[in-house]
């Protein structure tokens, strides 16, 4: 009262509706006014009209995300049943040859790592062909009961290539078990530990198991990384998008398809982690062993 105009609203005249409050937190707003005036018909003042329209937001870009996914996996789907086909081939007849070479030592020893080099293409290619049917066809479910500490060191395990060093983890487990599909939400989270350690190798990770203000299970996978640009959020999610060279822009899809099998979502926090870089959470309704 008194005041001409807030910080908050021109903030959020200059940035379109979205604004970064004092706390942190970044929200989306809807913004109207109406003069009041006065029996002689002058202005006198101002209504501001101020709706808050974050979650509805979020609503609405999670809804056209899993619309991109459900179009975008139907046609990739069916392309990869039928790369599925030669590129075992590929693999069986060079894991023959790798076999017939390493037997007979009078053989040049390059051909013998070509031959690995082969096999391992066609590995990494066919399981880019496994994520690109789940996101098509994702499969039914196959809950049981699952103990966090567990879920969250498997991950780490999964995450690690032969190549990489042990990275520095802490965990803390706030909800000690809950009920889900245990395969699939391992994958999950390996996809999510593994761009952690990709944008920053070396530095330490923080994942978490907890239950947020709303009554959800999070499953969160903090890292020391640059973060996420404000501008790129939108679109990390869908798949094929990418910055790194050498991925492939699954990852996130893919946590993101099997958060929505669990009935939940994906996330990519607004705020810094607790390590100054990116929080990307899996959000699930929590299921406890007994329910």
């Amino acid at each position: 009262i008194g005041r001409a105009d807030l910080d908050v609203l021109r903030s959020a005249r200059t940035q379109q509706g979205e604004v970064v409050l004092p706390n942190g937190s970044a929200r989306v707003l809807d913004l109207r006014s109406s003069l009041v005036r006065n029996d002689q018909g002058r202005a006198t003042g101002t209504v501001e009209i101020i709706d808050d329209r974050t979650e509805i937001t979020a609503l609405g870009e999670r809804l056209h995300a899993m619309d991109k996914v459900a179009s975008l996996g139907t046609m990739a789907g069916g392309i990869a049943h039928e790369l599925r086909n030669p590129l075992n081939a590929v693999a069986g007849f060079a894991e023959l040859m790798q076999m017939r070479l390493e037997n007979n030592p009078t053989e040049d020893p390059k051909i013998c790592r070509w031959a690995k080099l082969i096999g391992r293409g066609a590995a990494e290619a066919n399981a880019i062909i496994t994520s690109l049917l789940t996101l098509s066809t994702p499969e039914g479910l196959d809950r049981s009961g699952i103990r966090s500490v567990e879920l969250l060191k498997e991950a780490v395990h999964a995450a690690v290539t032969p190549e990489q060093a042990q990275p520095d983890v802490q965990y803390f487990t706030e909800i000690e078990s809950f009920t889900g599909d245990y395969i699939k939400l391992r994958q999950a989270l390996r996809n999510l530990i593994a761009n952690a350690m990709d944008v920053a190798p070396g530095s330490p990770l923080r994942i978490k198991a907890t239950q947020t203000d709303e009554g959800e299970l999070a499953l969160e996978v903090h890292d020391a990384g640059p973060g996420i640009p404000a501008e790129m959020r939108r679109r990390v999610l869908d798949p094929f998008f990418t910055t790194r060279a050498e991925g492939t822009g699954l990852g996130l899809a893919l946590a993101s398809t099997i958060a929505g099998l669990h009935g939940g979502h994906l996330e990519i926090q607004n705020s810094p982690s607790d390590l100054g870089g990116a929080l990307v959470a899996i959000h699930l309704p929590l299921l406890t062993a007994r329910s």
